[in-house]
């Protein structure tokens, strides 16, 4: 599936998989905030590149520019 297809939704999904896969959260450990999902689908990438500059920059910043 390409990111342009990719429904919101869908995305949000992805990153939260990605998001907990990372950062060691297991399925019944708190996932990323919607917040922080809509701030990094905002950048257009994709779900594991965002984790991946979340991973970079560390937590408390999304994945601004």
């Amino acid at each position: 599936m390409s990111l342009e297809s990719m429904s919101r939704e869908q995305w949000g999904k992805i990153f939260d998989h990605w998001y907990r896969h990372i950062f060691n959260i297991g399925m019944l450990g708190e996932g990323p905030p919607h917040e922080l999902i809509e701030e990094c689908f905002s950048l257009g990438v994709s779900p594991a590149e965002a984790v991946a500059r979340l991973k970079n920059q560390g937590l408390g910043e999304c994945c601004s520019g």
